[in-house]
């Protein structure tokens, strides 16, 4: 888990799985065309996985949160609420089957500087 560059100094999300034997690649989404990061990752089960990151959005030229949950048949983006304007984002998840997911990281705000951030889902 985490990017890899794809020659045109865009960094896009990798995700790989092993196999007993091997590692391998597995199709993973990139939200924006340039900087996608995936700092975390956490397992419910085999068919409920959460990664969590940052991609850059060229809308508001700042990092913004990726979130990708694998079904048990392919990785999904996953909205993610945007925090002020600047940069958010998701440093770390952990996964709890009955209390949900919790994403953590920090955002930017341009009054008083980085700020904890904490995402749950249920």
């Amino acid at each position: 888990m985490g990017d890899s560059n794809n020659r045109s100094s865009a960094n896009q999300t990798l995700i790989e799985q092993w196999n007993g034997t091997q590692w391998n690649v597995v199709a993973s989404p990139s939200v924006g065309p340039y900087d996608n990061y995936l700092n975390g990752v956490a397992v419910v089960s085999s068919n409920n996985i959460w990664a969590v990151g940052s991609f850059y959005n060229t809308a508001s030229f700042s990092q913004q949160a990726l979130i990708e949950q694998w079904n048990g048949t392919q990785w999904n983006s996953v909205t993610s609420p945007t925090i002020m304007a600047s940069d958010n984002v998701l440093n770390g998840v952990a996964a709890a089957p009955s209390s949900g997911i919790w994403g953590v990281g920090i955002y930017y705000n341009s009054l008083i500087g980085y700020q904890t951030l904490s995402e749950f889902r249920c």
